[in-house]
């Protein structure tokens, strides 16, 4: 699909009221979008990425109580770190979007995948632990609205939506780590500032933040004629016209950017794993053109499309280790 079809569509449903344009763009996601072939496979990889990222700091999920942001639709991420040890996972979401269908398929593919999955995840769990949840999820197949509940009580997950994630009711320091996966790249860059700082309000001061975050133009996803960095040709206004609905909002922060709120927050950056997109780094190089907001920095920073950077508290000596490492793949 080209992108500017798409960007019409999202900005024509997003003039609708709420209840009815919310199950509209559902059903088009389903038919036609990304919800026709979900990928699971991202979220439980990103629930190895996590455990991946702690384990560079010798922790353990075992025994964790985790606060993801962002839900959406679907609960692999939490699955997958509960799997792996993970006690309890507290998700919140500032929208109710949460699916028990697609909770059951989820399930359905960890079934299908288990063979490769279970390796990989044995790396950084007890391998009773994992068999006996895995055979657990196995048996409560055929989730549906009315069991919904009950079943994420008895993984260990709390669905907490809507919830503003900056304004959260947990207590202080009561969380041993706080994760996002392609979250933040949806929200304004000034709530991602108080956002962490609740965050960082509720994080124990033993406890690690992971984030994942992918920063290329998202309709390129749809439409491999675009540069993974097309979006930055565009001035804010242009960009809030094409992408400034909620169904599509992108922030174009690129990683450093990032780097930086998370310092503002009173966060260190204690890790990062980088991905920089040869296409991107092609592009910038040929000349492409590039809004004044974006222009004057280095090509090799701005053509990182996707970063996972762990993070601790930097308000004592416990926390501080010794700075960041940047692997670029």
């Amino acid at each position: 699909m080209k992108w500017y079809v798409k960007a019409l569509v999202q900005n024509a449903i997003a003039q609708l009221p709420a209840p009815v344009a919310d199950p509209l763009y559902f059903q088009l996601q389903r038919r036609l979008g990304e919800l026709r072939n979900p990928r699971f496979d991202m979220r439980f990889n990103a629930a190895l990425e996590v455990a991946e990222a702690l384990a560079e700091a010798d922790v353990k999920l075992a025994g964790k109580r985790v606060l993801e942001v962002g839900t959406g639709r679907t609960v692999d991420l939490p699955l997958g770190l509960w799997l792996m040890g993970a006690d309890e996972v507290v998700t919140v979401d500032i929208t109710r979007l949460l699916r028990a269908d697609l909770v059951d398929a989820a399930i359905g593919y960890l079934e299908r995948s288990w063979s490769d999955l279970r390796p990989r995840m044995l790396a950084y769990a007890d391998a009773d632990t994992l068999d006996e949840r895995f055979a657990f999820l196995r048996a409560a197949r055929g989730v549906d609205d009315d069991g919904l509940n009950a079943f994420l009580g008895r993984v260990g997950i709390d669905y907490r939506a809507p919830s503003d994630a900056a304004r959260l009711s947990l207590p202080d320091e009561s969380i041993d780590l706080h994760v996002t996966f392609v979250v933040l790249q949806h929200v304004p860059p000034e709530p991602i500032v108080n956002i962490l700082r609740e965050g960082r309000r509720v994080l124990r001061r033993d406890g690690h933040m992971v984030h994942i975050a992918n920063t290329g133009d998202h309709f390129a996803h749809a439409d491999p004629s675009l540069s993974p960095l097309h979006f930055l040709r565009y001035s804010e206004r242009q960009w809030d016209l094409i992408a400034g609905n909620r169904f599509m909002y992108q922030n174009r922060m690129r990683a450093d950017d990032y780097y930086a709120r998370f310092e503002a927050a009173g966060l260190s950056v204690a890790h990062t794993k980088e991905r920089m997109d040869d296409r991107a780094l092609s592009d910038l190089r040929a000349g492409l053109p590039l809004h004044a907001d974006f222009r004057g920095r280095p090509a090799e920073r701005d053509a990182v499309i996707r970063f996972t950077a762990r993070l601790v508290r930097d308000d004592g000596p416990d926390e501080a280790e010794g700075g960041s490492e940047a692997e670029t793949s």
